[in-house]
């Protein structure tokens, strides 16, 4: 089954099974591609790409969630409960975290994109428009993903708190942050980012070669995420805006647009299996 879609821009032609653009739209994304590669830099294309989707993504977030803060009688009616709100982190605090935000955000992340970028490649990650995944292919990645990161965060987490060492020297400096906030969820040690939090988001993408759209998407989709359990967690959620403002591709349990119930599901497995031994 199959149907045609008569538009002058795209021209798609849709099927059950995949979304195969026309050609004309092909070139059109190669055109974009060749322009935003400075002298047809692959490496380069990959650490600006990805770099700036994670800022303007948690930026955004940032954005949204002091947005709902600042104006609740809006988003009242769609409160489901009124719990009592955990008092604000101190402003010393905040500056730290921003100040660390921003440091990683302009010298750590850039040269750690940028060396990982040999390992994308040499496990397939492919650039080209020509190579990207139909869209049941990108489901199924994303839904991989989705799968390994949270084995690999649930164990790395869980190492990070029963390990009485590594939870004093490293894992401590995220629970600075009693009542957590979008800025909170960046707020780590050097090991833990790189163990825990950027080991947990590059291995589904590794492991399984994904195209370099993929990679982006999914960056975007983990980070979203991220910032939406701190929210959840200051105690001041408000429910249906927050995850409707998030979107559906927010992997939060609580979102009623979730199209990754299968997080939940592994989550609880992983929990079952953990408790029972």
């Amino acid at each position: 089954m199959s149907w045609q879609v008569a538009n002058p821009v795209w021209r798609l032609h849709l099927s059950v099974q995949d979304i195969r653009p026309s050609r004309q739209h092909e070139a059109q994304c190669k055109a974009l591609l060749t322009h935003w590669r400075p002298h047809g830099s692959d490496r380069l294309l990959f650490t600006a790409g990805t770099c700036f989707i994670l800022e303007v993504t948690f930026l955004s977030g940032c954005v949204v969630f002091w947005l709902l803060d600042a104006l609740p009688a809006l988003f009242r009616p769609w409160q489901a409960t009124f719990p009592k709100a955990k008092p604000q982190p101190p402003a010393a605090l905040l500056r730290e975290a921003w100040t660390d935000h921003f440091l990683s955000t302009f010298i750590v992340r850039p040269i750690l994109v940028w060396l990982l970028y040999p390992a994308f490649t040499y496990c397939g990650m492919r650039i080209e428009t020509a190579a990207l995944p139909t869209a049941a292919a990108a489901c199924r990645q994303l839904v991989l993903c989705i799968l390994i990161d949270d084995t690999w965060f649930y164990w790395s987490h869980r190492w990070l708190h029963e390990n009485r060492w590594l939870y004093g020297k490293v894992h401590k400096q995220h629970h600075r942050f009693t009542a957590t906030t979008p800025v909170a969820s960046e707020f780590a040690h050097p090991f833990e980012d790189l163990v825990s939090n950027t080991g947990s988001t590059v291995a589904g993408p590794l492991l399984l070669g994904s195209h370099l759209a993929i990679v982006w998407v999914y960056s975007f989709v983990k980070l979203s995420q991220t910032i939406q359990v701190r929210r959840m967690e200051s105690g001041t959620l408000i429910s249906t805006a927050d995850s409707w403002l998030c979107l559906p591709i927010c992997m939060s349990p609580c979102s009623p647009l979730n199209l990754f119930l299968i997080r939940s599901f592994a989550r609880s497995l992983a929990y079952s299996f953990v408790d029972s031994h």
